[in-house]
């Protein structure tokens, strides 16, 4: 007489591979969520380093104009804006003092020279095609700019319309367009002075 001998078993039980594919599951949704995390966070960064330097280039090049029109004897006018001639002109073509960028706003955003970023050299001239960011990547951007004037004594209180003194301010903030709400991105705000000439 035989007798019968159990063979090892081989493979799984059905239990054993439902705690397998459990834990696989548990693990690739964890996994996933750490990788759209990433993602969003990259993208905000991406936005965020598009906004600043948005917003420095618009400070920068408001900065190193005059403070005031060289043909205006006051060095403090009450009313900051642009000329009609110098708000007419190509982009920021004529812009010769900070107060020409108060209430400024260019949807995409412009070169100096009224050309869409990243399609001109910054001289006029456009960019071989090659060259050019794609037409449509600033579509979405808006850059906007507030001058006025700030009290003496608390650079952040913003002066009413009627008053002036030797400190202004600049803002410029940096929006982008979420569906169809413009969503504020960025602000930047530097504070400058001027003393007039002794005579």
């Amino acid at each position: 007489m035989r007798l019968r001998t159990r063979l090892p078993r081989r493979g799984f039980s059905l239990i054993e591979a439902l705690i397998c594919l459990t834990v696989i599951t548990i693990t690739s949704a964890a996994l996933l969520l750490s990788v759209e995390s990433t993602l969003e966070a990259t993208m905000d960064a991406q936005e965020m380093t598009i906004a600043s330097g948005l917003a420095d280039q618009m400070l920068d090049e408001a900065l190193g104009q005059d403070w005031v029109d060289p043909t205006m004897s006051d060095p403090y006018p009450t009313s900051l804006s642009a000329s009609t001639a110098e708000a007419s002109a190509a982009g920021r073509s004529e812009y010769d003092d900070t107060d020409d960028y108060n209430d400024y706003t260019s949807t995409p955003p412009t070169s100096i020279d009224g050309i869409t970023l990243g399609q001109s050299d910054g001289a006029g001239r456009y960019l071989p095609a090659s060259f050019q960011m794609s037409g449509s990547f600033l579509q979405r951007w808006r850059c906007k700019c507030e001058v006025y004037y700030v009290d003496k004594n608390d650079l952040s209180l913003e002066l009413d319309d009627s008053n002036s003194g030797p400190y202004r301010a600049i803002e410029a903030t940096v929006f982008h367009l979420d569906g169809t709400t413009w969503r504020e991105v960025l602000t930047r705000r530097r504070v400058f002075t001027y003393v007039p000439p002794t005579t």
